[in-house]
């Protein structure tokens, strides 16, 4: 037994981040940081500042900027971030992570974009699949460069007070995971990690990718999918129309049920991400079904 005198220090117990993708967070943590931008003018000041330090011609990524704070009475364009950046194309994830921003370097490059997403050259928006839609601009990060973001990034979580995360991870992401997390070398967390599948990855039983648990470290929650986006990037699932979106969601009434069937045929739990109040009543209706 270990006695630490504290003296006048306070000594708090440690925090549970409940809603983290922790390899793709990890993976974010050294771009451009644009979270607290007050207006359009902060973000291309900080694209602005990151180019300049960055070669001509490579990429400048950020994360975290927000719609409807940035864009309040201007429309969102390539050409904005052509002036702040005209040597490198530029790609910018939203806050919420369900949109982007490019420039016309960055759309030059895109061709056809990955399924699902949706591109708007007029705006350099491109709504959902964000992350596939970074993979197909850039290679992905080799697997010892991962191992190096996740472990920065722990020790980021540390810093915070963060000691336990519920995660929100790829199938192909869970053993990068296990190994960090059965390693007492470095900084760990506990994590309680779901798997994001499709209906198709269901019926084709990835979920045996789960694994082993870690035990103390790693426990498996279950599976995750997504219904609609979120009131951010405007593309909630919604019954009444709001501010410039139709209330669109983009999951078909027959893919939940395709999925809801198989998470009920493996005996896991679902985590369903649903903002709109459409997307909200679809989820509880097919669970209600089962």
């Amino acid at each position: 037994l270990e006695v630490v005198e504290l003296g006048s220090r306070a000594l708090l117990p440690g925090l549970c981040d409940s809603h983290l993708h922790l390899v793709l967070a990890a993976m974010q943590h050294d771009l451009l940081d644009l979270e607290g931008a007050a207006d359009l003018d902060q973000v291309l000041r900080r694209v602005q500042a990151r180019a300049a330090v960055t070669p001509e011609g490579e990429w400048v990524q950020g994360h975290g900027w927000e719609r409807r704070r940035i864009f309040s009475g201007v429309a969102p364009s390539p050409a904005l971030l052509d002036r702040a950046a005209p040597d490198h194309p530029v790609f910018l994830a939203s806050k919420d992570g369900h949109s982007a921003w490019l420039n016309s370097a960055a759309l030059a490059a895109v061709g056809v974009g990955p399924d699902g997403c949706e591109l708007d050259r007029s705006t350099g928006i491109a709504l959902e699949e964000v992350v596939a839609l970074r993979s197909t601009l850039q290679p992905p990060p080799n697997e010892s460069e991962l191992e190096r973001c996740l472990d920065a990034y722990l020790r980021y979580l540390w810093s915070l007070g963060i000691t336990t995360v519920h995660a929100f991870e790829s199938p192909e992401h869970l053993p990068l995971i296990r190994r960090a997390l059965s390693s007492a070398q470095g900084p760990r967390v506990r994590a309680m990690v779901s798997l994001v599948l499709e209906a198709k990855e269901l019926e084709e039983q990835r979920v045996q990718a789960l694994g082993e648990e870690v035990e103390g470290w790693l426990c498996h929650g279950g599976i995750k999918i997504f219904t609609d986006g979120t009131f951010g990037s405007f593309n909630a699932a919604v019954s009444q129309p709001f501010l410039t979106t139709g209330g669109r969601g983009f999951l078909e009434k027959h893919v939940l049920d395709r999925f809801l069937d198989g998470a009920r045929d493996a005996k896991l739990p679902v985590a369903a991400h649903a903002v709109g109040d459409r997307a909200v009543e679809a989820v509880v209706q097919g669970l209600r079904a089962r």
